[in-house]
């Protein structure tokens, strides 16, 4: 019984409590998970035509050059505020590391 006590006597004291930090590198992990910009739209081919000293386009080319305006452009200013949200994310957490 006695050893037994002085076992565990010597098990009990040799324990340490010092906490350890973990020294894990994040940014490696953040630098991966930096998303790709989104695709300029591409302004679309238009075909042009001069009458009566006028330029002119034809409704099909009217309505390429609105969707383009009205959609296209909205999409990717959408698409760019998303992109910037999720670089300051990273770059936050990046600096903060």
């Amino acid at each position: 019984m006695g050893i037994l006590v002085l076992v565990l006597i010597g098990l009990i004291s040799c324990t340490t409590t010092d906490n350890t930090k973990a020294t894990f590198d994040t940014t490696p992990i953040f630098i991966n998970m930096i998303p790709s910009p989104p695709d300029i739209p591409e302004f679309p081919k238009l075909n042009w035509s001069y009458e009566n000293d006028k330029y002119c386009l034809s409704e099909t080319d009217v309505d390429k050059l609105l969707d383009y305006g009205e959609n296209e452009l909205p999409l990717y200013m959408f698409e760019m505020g998303i992109f910037n949200t999720q670089i300051k994310i990273i770059m936050d957490k990046i600096i903060n590391n």
